[in-house]
């Protein structure tokens, strides 16, 4: 009979931790490469931009000491974002045309978006590979479509309420209904583990935003003192000016005799010079 702790040593033996050995500066050379190129072409490069993205981290993300691999081709992720912007040029027309018949387009893209986003994953798990074996995706139209009530219908309904479940929802399907080669993925979170990840990041905004609150109001009160304080001297020295005219009409008395004065005993020079 085994020991449990042994059971439990060969347990924690078969977690296999990812590593990543890429640095910011060989990504800051692909990126502004990508983004130069992407607006030169006029988004054409946007293609062969994400392989060469995606190639990076793939390949700098190990496990037990092997890469991943990302096997897709631009082309044909250029002729999908062709489509997509030609269909969504196609609506944008209809709509301004006639209102009616874009709302049946819209409709029209709501039943076909399940169908999409199959195919989009699919398309994203058969091109990573990992050892030369490819990973896959399997999903149904209904399954795909019963996910997106989620998000579309019962989350807004609820006022947000309900998007831990469903971030726990869409991980769980997506995960669930992937393969590496023949081999499924588990998932075994709760929705009480979402639910409590997001309460916790709920709490630290209502604190921050308590913080920018308080810092905010306490930067508009030193303020208001600063121009209450201002505004109180110029007070002051304009009741001086106004409660003191005597003293003013007086030095501008003295003034005008000490300049009469001058003027006398100039004159008075001048006459005994000429005698």
């Amino acid at each position: 009979m085994a020991h449990p702790s042994d059971a439990a040593q060969s347990a924690a033996s078969d977690f296999v931790s990812l590593r990543f050995t890429g640095q910011a500066g060989e990504y800051f050379r692909i990126w502004i490469v990508n983004i130069c190129l992407s607006i030169v072409t006029l988004g054409i490069y946007s293609a062969w931009a994400k392989v060469r993205r995606k190639r990076y981290f793939y390949g700098n993300t190990l496990l037990v000491d092997s890469g991943f691999e990302y096997l897709a081709d631009p082309k044909a992720i250029l002729k999908g974002r062709i489509v997509v912007v030609g269909g969504f040029a196609i609506y944008s027309l209809v709509g301004r045309i006639n209102p009616m018949a874009g709302l049946a387009m819209a409709l029209v893209f709501l039943g076909v978006l399940p169908w999409l986003i199959v195919r989009a994953s699919r398309f994203n798990a058969v091109n990573s590979a990992h050892r030369n074996v490819r990973f896959d995706f399997r999903a149904g139209y209904g399954e795909m479509a019963r996910l997106l009530t989620l998000p579309i219908v019962l989350v807004p309904l609820t006022l947000g309420l309900l998007y831990p479940y469903y971030a726990y929802r869409k991980r769980r399907f997506f995960l669930e209904h992937s393969t590496y080669g023949t081999t499924p993925f588990a998932f075994d979170a709760s929705a009480g583990a979402y639910y409590l990840v997001y309460l916790k990041s709920a709490l630290m905004f209502v604190v921050f935003l308590a913080g920018s609150v308080v810092t905010l109001s306490d930067r508009r009160s030193r303020v208001l003192a600063r121009s209450r304080s201002t505004s109180g001297s110029r007070r002051t020295a304009t009741a001086r000016s106004r409660g003191s005219p005597g003293k003013a009409r007086a030095l501008a008395d003295c003034a005008s005799t000490a300049a009469g004065r001058r003027e006398g005993f100039s004159s008075s020079i001048s006459s005994t010079a000429w005698a």
